[in-house]
């Protein structure tokens, strides 16, 4: 019988599918590790005229975020303060990271960087971010001759 490539490619891709659909077997997969928590969760979203970013920043001081824009990458930095006089020592369990944090996102289009604006409320910066004309869709007219 002779070795067939394809069919062995074919069942170790299967294999990998099979591995990311049922997580529930590998469950380091299916919860947030300490390193991925280091980030801020985000939510990136748009509408006709802007895109949103919602960051999650509860606790931290608003004069230590600090978010720029070059070409389509939004950069958000900042600090999550750690509780004074607690020795390291002291915890039985520590899931709330703390220090600085930097967290680059990538922008699916150009936005127009003068007119962009942040807000806080409630721990969560909603960055509004208004697409650049060349983003926004085009309506063209048809007609029938």
């Amino acid at each position: 019988m002779l070795w067939d490539l394809y069919q062995d490619m074919r069942q170790l891709q299967e294999e990998i599918d099979n591995l990311f659909e049922y997580r529930s077997i590998i469950p380091r997969l299916s919860h947030t590790t300490a390193a991925q928590s280091k980030y801020p969760p985000i939510n990136l979203r748009e509408d006709t005229n802007n895109l949103f970013l919602d960051i999650r920043l509860p606790g931290l001081d608003i004069d230590k975020i600090k978010i720029n824009i070059k070409d389509r990458t939004l950069g958000i930095s900042g600090q999550k303060p750690s509780p004074d006089g607690i020795d390291q020592k002291d915890y039985h369990r520590r899931e709330r990271i703390t220090g600085n944090f930097i967290r680059a996102v990538d922008l699916p289009m150009d936005v127009d960087v003068a007119k962009a604006k942040a807000d806080y409320e409630n721990g969560i910066v909603t960055i509004s971010l208004p697409k650049a004309e060349s983003a926004k869709p085009k309506k063209i007219e048809v007609k029938i001759k």
